[in-house]
């Protein structure tokens, strides 16, 4: 499968997220506790995953001749991933031991990941 340069964008920013989120994990757990550490991942997860939806939905298309189908398949895949997004708040908050606070700065900092990853990629390649 051919891909083009914004499709390796793409991932680059889900996997910087991924990085992002897994890396700040352990430092929570270091100097807050396991429950926060742990709320903090699912949080992340919950940004991570529907990004993850959406990138497989929009990326199975590619070449001129799929235009219409990238376009159709970018409007669904950020609508499906909306709707995935709050299911997946809702779930988390559901959750037991889940702190909703460590719930919220995961997901605020793994949005902040997929921000980061497409910066460091161009101040790399200049």
């Amino acid at each position: 499968m051919k891909y083009s340069f914004k499709h390796k964008d793409a991932l680059w920013a889900l996997i910087s997220q991924a990085i992002f989120v897994f890396s700040l994990s352990p430092i929570i757990w270091y100097f807050w506790h396991l429950r926060a550490a742990m709320s903090f991942v699912v949080g992340g997860l919950v940004c991570l995953a529907p990004n993850i939806y959406l990138y497989r939905r929009v990326f199975a298309f590619y070449g001129a001749h799929a235009s219409q189908q990238i376009v159709k398949a970018l409007y669904w895949g950020e609508a499906v991933k909306i709707i995935l997004t709050a299911i997946f708040f809702i779930g988390a908050l559901l959750i037991p031991w889940g702190l909703p606070l460590w719930i919220f700065i995961g997901y605020l900092l793994a949005q902040i990941g997929f921000w980061l990853g497409p910066i460091y990629l161009s101040l790399k390649k200049n």
